[in-house]
């Protein structure tokens, strides 16, 4: 009857645009979760990697003056309990030349990026906990390793083996074997409650553990996220068009013709929204690209402006 018609009409409109606004919610969703790569362009992970520079730096330093880190912290804060925002930014201007380390040379914004992420609760001060923190790191194995009792292979003795997926720890930097040509790190062993001497490279070029870096742990939940997006958006897609079905039925008048023509106002709307998961994994893919570039660009900007400065200096 056209009273079950009507009924029928208004609950599967109804059912459909429910459907439709949960795949917008679920597109926002995906988008939303993309946007430190494809809106800020990895500025954070970038600015990440140059705090890592400076930890490295400043492990070459401890150890260069037999410094502990609680040390290093009372030089740098000069004896305060806190590195104030202008001291720290004053303290990074001159590390370069008082540690004669070109890589250090960041500009005036990157130095206030720098003091922000370290300033993790953003009180205007660096406490010695978040100076601490930057030296962190923590690295997966990915192929079968021994950890050693020392730095020396030759000379060491294997405590135990890590195997892949084991997580490990270490505030220190890697080191070079110069007999081996490997690449050694002191590190923690969390999982075996062990500390030792982990090869990080071999002397062929085999990685024996990764570091994980914000950037990788971003794009691996990214990557995640976007799948179950695909599917939520596909399941809801197809419970979409599974209401459109129940519209169809002969005759161009009548409420279900009606309401079968309001519906299809809103079909293009909905295979747009299935296209732009499309769109963003293909965006990702090229942002990722671009994002290497940029972190290698700055890795290497200060050997390119030294190469300038000495061929400058030879016309």
């Amino acid at each position: 009857s056209k009273h079950e018609q009507k009924y029928t009409a208004k609950k599967v409109l109804a059912d459909a645009n429910e459907k439709l606004e949960e795949i917008e919610k679920e597109v926002k969703k995906a988008t939303d979760f993309c946007a430190p790569l494809l809106e800020e362009g990895g500025l954070r992970f970038l600015v990440g990697a140059s705090v890592r520079t400076l930890a490295a730096a400043y492990r070459d330093q401890m150890k260069s003056k037999s410094l502990t880190q609680e040390a290093l912290f009372s030089e740098v804060a000069g004896g305060s309990s806190g590195i104030s925002k202008d001291a720290f930014l004053a303290h990074l201007e001159k590390l370069p030349e008082q540690l004669s380390r070109d890589e250090l040379s960041f500009d005036e914004v990157r130095r206030q990026q720098i003091f922000k992420h370290i300033d993790k609760d953003a009180d205007d001060k660096i406490s010695q906990d978040e100076f601490k923190d930057i030296f962190n790191q923590k690295f997966i194995c990915t192929k079968e390793v021994s950890v050693t009792d020392s730095f020396d292979v030759s000379a060491s003795k294997t405590v135990f083996k890590i195997q892949p997926g084991d997580m490990l720890e270490s505030t220190s930097n890697q080191e070079a074997d110069a007999n081996t040509g490997m690449s050694r790190i002191e590190c923690s062993v969390p999982s075996a409650g062990k500390t030792g001497f982990v090869t990080v490279q071999g002397g062929q070029g085999t990685k024996f553990i990764e570091l994980i870096s914000p950037f990788s742990t971003f794009c691996k939940e990214l990557d995640k996220n976007l799948d179950e997006s695909a599917k939520v958006i596909s399941s809801l897609c197809a419970a979409y068009n599974a209401k459109a079905a129940e519209l169809n039925s002969p005759g161009k008048e009548g409420p279900l013709a009606e309401a079968r023509a309001e519906l299809g106002k809103s079909r293009p709307k909905a295979a747009g929204f299935q296209a732009t998961v499309s769109k963003l994994r293909a965006s990702i893919a090229a942002a990722k690209k671009e994002y290497a570039k940029k972190e290698a660009a700055e890795k290497n900007a200060h050997i390119e402006a030294r190469e300038r400065k000495e061929a400058d200096a030879v016309v």
